[in-house]
């Protein structure tokens, strides 16, 4: 697995229903005082960043002018496989990476390529990666 993805913190932000942002690494305690968990954003909002018939090149035009941790997740040309396609900060030779999402169809999961961590769907990867990465 890549060890920028590892030491890079995702500031995977959501937009509220006012309009405002809410730091996605702030929402565990959110949770506590009764309001929507980042679980629940992350699925609430997968037509934002759920983009399957976004290609790699679309998605690096698309983050291009986005805030640091912004990513799209979107389909792979492997079987069987997702790409997560994240917006890194300016200080990087490139602006985004891109990560392979695989699915193990027998054992009902999916991971980052190369990966021990394993997650029963989509939204528990981002959120893991959100909380984690």
């Amino acid at each position: 697995m890549d060890k920028r993805l590892m030491r890079y913190k995702v500031p995977f932000q959501l937009a509220k229903d006012k309009g405002e942002v809410e730091d996605a690494t702030q929402s565990s305690s959110s949770a506590e005082k009764g309001e929507v968990s980042l679980l629940e954003q992350i699925i609430r909002s997968h037509p934002i960043w759920y983009l399957q018939h976004v290609g790699r090149s679309a998605a690096v035009h698309l983050l291009r002018p986005m805030h640091e941790g912004v990513f799209i997740v979107r389909s792979s040309s492997k079987k069987n496989a997702m790409a997560l396609s994240v917006r890194l900060r300016a200080a990087h030779s490139s602006d985004t990476d891109h990560y392979l999402i695989e699915t193990d169809k027998r054992n009902r999961c999916v991971h980052l390529q190369a990966s021990p961590y394993r997650f029963k769907s989509l939204p528990l990867l981002i959120e893991h990666y959100c909380l984690n990465g």
